[in-house]
């Protein structure tokens, strides 16, 4: 259970904080980064509070650990890896 409960809570917080990132990082091509990261803030928090959720709903607990490890490091990753696709500065 506290397996579970460490995972749910640094797990969704990576997976959602690598979303937020990815995302905000996308828009910021559109619209001014300051906006781009406020407006991905504000589903990031549903997005934990759901994955949240789903940890404890979840009964295989090796698929949690590839979901929130592996999509948190994925987001991040792309976060990391889009300015440098695009030609765009790293803000």
């Amino acid at each position: 259970m506290v397996q579970r409960l460490l995972l749910a809570i640094a797990g969704g917080y990576f997976l959602a904080a690598g979303f937020a990132a990815l995302m905000s990082l996308a828009l910021s091509r559109v619209m001014p980064p300051s906006e781009a990261a406020t407006l991905m803030a504000m589903p990031a928090f549903v997005i934990y509070f759901a994955l949240l959720l789903w940890s404890f709903a979840e009964r295989c607990l090796t698929r949690l650990w590839w979901v929130l490890g592996l999509g948190g490091a994925l987001a991040f990753g792309g976060a990391e890896m889009l300015p440098a696709l695009t030609g765009a500065p790293r803000g």
